[in-house]
């Protein structure tokens, strides 16, 4: 008898799939796991996906404005330190301003035109001129306008017919702002109602004017 020949491996048929429910749930959308994630959601309404959405809308709507707010805060603040540094780079060369203005004044007065007051001046312009740059403005001071104390420090008082009380009879030292900020008033002297002359000598301060914190009635 002829022996029936078994098929080679290679022409076995390929074993079929084991339990059909032993398989991986596919969703409708073809992507394993959709059925749960569908069952996950079966018991939320559509009501309360509408209340978190607005809740996480409501939320990203605070984080944009506490953002802006930083920003706008952080602007400022550099602008602050900017500002203050410069005020306070200014306010150190003002007492050299001030010894250029009494050089000037003083040379004036003796020796007009030399070539020292002519260079004194260059070099007071040059400095105010840089100033300015910063922003430096000088107080006006003109006699005969009220005692402002926000632009004005009563250094003396003068008893004076010349000007009505608390009016600015002259002015003893610039006062300045920067960028519309008091940087220093001026210091100026005030008038007072002059008293009767007492008899004998009249001490210095009657007739110089004397010391004041604030101008006096």
């Amino acid at each position: 008898m002829t022996e029936k020949k078994r098929p080679k491996a290679s022409e076995q048929e390929a074993p079929t799939s084991a339990d059909p429910s032993a398989q991986t749930p596919v969703g409708p959308s073809g992507a394993p796991g959709a059925n749960a994630e569908g069952a996950a959601l079966e018991g939320v309404s559509e009501e309360q996906v509408s209340r978190e959405l607005a809740d996480v809308q409501d939320r990203l709507l605070h984080l944009a404005a506490d953002y802006q707010n930083y920003q706008k805060r952080a602007q400022k603040q550099i602008a602050q330190a900017g500002q203050f540094a410069r005020e306070e780079m200014v306010r150190t060369l003002l007492p050299v301003l001030d010894n250029l203005e009494l050089a000037l004044s003083k040379g004036q007065e003796t020796e007009a035109g030399s070539a020292l007051l002519e260079g004194v001046r260059i070099v007071y312009e040059h400095l105010t001129g840089v100033l300015a740059g910063h922003g430096l403005r000088r107080i006006a001071i003109e006699p005969g306008s009220d005692f402002d104390p926000k632009f004005h420090e009563a250094v003396l008082y003068e008893p004076t017919a010349q000007y009505p009380p608390n009016q600015v009879v002259r002015e003893l030292a610039g006062g300045y702002t920067v960028q519309e900020r008091i940087l220093r008033p001026a210091k100026v002297s005030v008038a007072q109602s002059p008293g009767p002359t007492p008899p004998g000598p009249v001490s210095g301060d009657a007739t110089a004017g004397g010391r004041a914190s604030q101008p006096k009635e």
